[in-house]
């Protein structure tokens, strides 16, 4: 996870402001304040790992179909080609050049194509001062051409003698770069029933063909199972049909029905594919596909002033597709000053090889120890030829062999932790059924597999539980045989052990500015709660309403609720007689909400408070807090002009409660 954070709320992770207030860094500036009745709300976004490298296989649609066409570049003659009248090649330029006249067949090659397919038809004409040029599969024709250029267009092939065709009228140019595929899917990381169905085109889209049905499979390249997936592609030009679309093990994510960008979050427990089920009428464009891997694991502590960390508040944070929400109730934390620290896990990135030569293509780079017990039993064992082979040809109770990877190097942090790791083992030639096992760093042994079978590939994870560095040992594969049987033997291909949970110490962290937390219920005497609460996604935040405890942009601020003053609506009018009559009229109870001095940060974030649908005010950050609306959009913190560029200010801002409106519709 590649942590982005979110600017405009309490809590920041920016490095440019300053922090304190009793903490005592700047006299000026404040922490953010926090009672111990109070719960404390984060916000921020994960991305893919590293660069985040598109996991779906050929998101662009590249037509990797075989070339039709026989010598289309002329690099040397023009073999396979039919040339009409005057029609030549120019040897220097290595090009067929067109000698101005009106030709129906100027140049043309027997291809093989299927009748009823599209073909994409790439070529590049120039030189001409005249005239115009037609590329045709056979009676079916392209677009005509009257400018230099190279272009693409996509013909259907209706049947005929299996030609492509370019007829001319007076062109005196020439050609070159001539390609014919056919213009589908049909192999490779995308598989379709009926290549004719969907047609790709330049941009990296493709199209359903309306008129029948085709359902359309894309290839997601190697993720872990189990990982947080986002999936997500545009439609286009749709005006018929529906279209399902699911991942293999997931399932049907979505029924769509009109143009738009669909995004999925999902947890894959398989790996596999994406699968568009359009009907019959669908007739519309697919692009800009992507699928991402996330890894969904973080570190989040409070730490105390000291650096000593308090709590682990992992557990207090939820997820929402590509959101990360901390909600921590500061119950019971004396009062003081603390920052939240993140992990951010891709300092160490996610399924990465803890084995460098997990193929065994270099002999050098293992250490097979045939010196452990059982060695008196005639033990061998060999890396060469991309895998390890171990023997015996003596009769013995036992073999027992240690096979160290040399050069992968400690990853195994300072201070003991807990890891997962998914190991992979692939066997050649077995006899014995050995079991498989792997040391960890303090040489306990984890068994893998139990009576191992020839030419078979296991997967497992294994959980490695206080870890951390000791002298010596790198990650070891254990075999052993218990039959007495003189010939034994196991080949294996492949070893493969991938980091599945992320080593603490590896990450890369981050502090939030400073927490103060303060005594409750005294801290009513100074501050009071503001926070502001919205539908689903408002200000670049996930606020997950239907929640029992909703996210708040919210925290204390030193404020008062002063001044009070009455809004009136009224409903007047005169009789003929010139008696005034009132017929409606309504009166409200208008509050200025004054911020006493205080920063820019906060008052970054107080602004998006005010502005959203509910602002809670008054003792706490709980749900009895009473509910206002702001009557102003505008906030304009009060900035002491005769001072300069000074540091904090005080703001107004007139609220009013949401139920807070008295009626008379019985006047006069």
């Amino acid at each position: 996870m590649a942590i982005q954070f979110i600017d405009n709320q309490p809590i920041t992770w920016r490095t440019d402001w300053a922090t304190d207030s009793d903490c005592k860094t700047s006299n000026e500036l404040a922490c953010t304040i926090y009672s111990n009745n109070d719960t404390l709300f984060a916000q921020w976004q994960q991305t893919p790992c590293g660069t985040g490298s598109n996991k779906l296989c050929n998101p662009t649609f590249t037509n990797s179909n075989t070339d039709l066409v026989t010598n289309g570049s002329f690099t040397t003659n023009s073999t396979g080609w039919t040339l009409g009248t005057g029609v030549t090649r120019d040897a220097v330029n290595k090009r067929i050049q067109f000698p101005g006249t009106t030709l129906a067949t100027a140049l043309s090659q027997t291809l093989t194509m299927s009748a009823g397919n599209y073909y994409q038809v790439t070529y590049t004409i120039g030189g001409n001062t005249t005239g115009s040029i037609t590329a045709k599969l056979d009676g079916t024709s392209g677009v005509t051409r009257f400018s230099p250029g190279t272009y693409t267009e996509y013909i259907q092939y209706t049947g005929g003698t299996n030609s492509i065709v370019f007829s001319t009228s007076g062109f005196n140019g020439w050609i070159d770069d001539i390609s014919v595929k056919l213009n589908g899917i049909s192999s490779g990381c995308w598989q379709t029933a009926y290549p004719s169905r969907w047609q790709i085109n330049t941009n990296g889209s493709i199209t359903k063909v309306p008129g029948l049905a085709d359902d359309l499979t894309g290839t997601i390249n190697s993720f872990n199972v189990g990982s947080y997936l986002k999936l997500s592609f545009r439609v286009s030009g749709m005006s018929a049909g529906s279209m399902g679309f699911e991942m293999v093990g997931v399932s049907l994510l979505d029924t769509i029905t009109t143009d738009g960008i669909y995004t999925y979050y999902t947890t894959a427990p398989t790996v596999g594919n994406i699968n568009f089920h359009p009907d019959a009428n669908f007739d519309g464009t697919i692009s800009d596909l992507s699928v991402y891997e996330y890894s969904n694991f973080f570190s989040v502590t409070l730490k105390d002033s000291h650096g000593a960390i308090v709590a682990d508040l992992s557990s207090d944070v939820e997820l929402f597709e590509d959101k990360i929400i901390l909600k921590y109730d500061m119950y019971g934390i004396d009062p003081g000053c603390y920052v939240i620290t993140i992990g951010d896990a891709c300092g160490y990135s996610l399924s990465q090889d803890l084995i460098t030569n997990y193929s065994f293509t270099d002999a050098t780079k293992w250490n097979v120890d045939l010196t452990v017990p059982g060695g008196a039993n005639g033990q061998t064992g060999s890396v060469a030829g991309g895998k390890l082979t171990l023997g015996t040809s003596a009769i013995g109770g036992y073999n027992e062999w240690r096979v160290t990877d040399t050069v992968s190097g400690d990853i195994y942090p300072t201070a003991a932790t807990t890891m997962v790791i998914k190991w992979t083992v692939t066997t050649g030639a077995v006899t014995a059924s050995p079991n498989i096992y792997m040391n960890d760093k303090n040489s306990q042994y984890h068994l893998l597999v139990t009576s191992a079978v020839a030419n078979t590939t296991y997967t497992g994870t294994i959980t490695l539980s206080g870890q951390q560095v000791v002298s010596g040992i790198n990650p070891q594969l254990r075999v052993y045989l218990t039959p007495a049987i003189a010939s034994r033997t196991i080949e294996i291909n492949d070893f493969r052990l991938q980091l599945m949970s992320y080593i603490p110490g590896q990450m890369t962290t981050y502090d939030s500015n400073c927490i103060e937390v303060i005594d409750y219920p005294d801290s009513e005497k100074c501050t009071q709660w503001i926070g502001g609460t919205n539908g689903e996604d408002s200000f670049g935040f996930h606020f997950n309403p239907n929640d029992a405890t909703p996210f708040q942009i919210g925290a204390r601020v030193r404020s008062m609720l002063i001044n009070p003053k009455y809004s009136g609506d009224i409903n007047r009018y005169s009789n003929a007689s010139g008696k005034n009559i009132i017929t409606k009229s309504s009166s409200g109870k208008l509050y200025t909400l004054f911020i006493d001095y205080t920063d820019e940060h906060t008052h970054d974030w107080l602004r998006l408070a005010v502005l959203s649908d509910t602002v809670k005010i008054g003792k706490y950050s709980g749900q009895a807090n009473i509910d206002y609306v702001s009557t102003d959009g505008d906030y304009s913190p009060e900035w002491p002009s005769a001072l300069g560029d000074w540091p904090s200010a005080q703001a107004r801002i007139e609220v009013q409660k949401q139920t807070d409106v008295l009626y008379n519709n019985n006047a006069g």
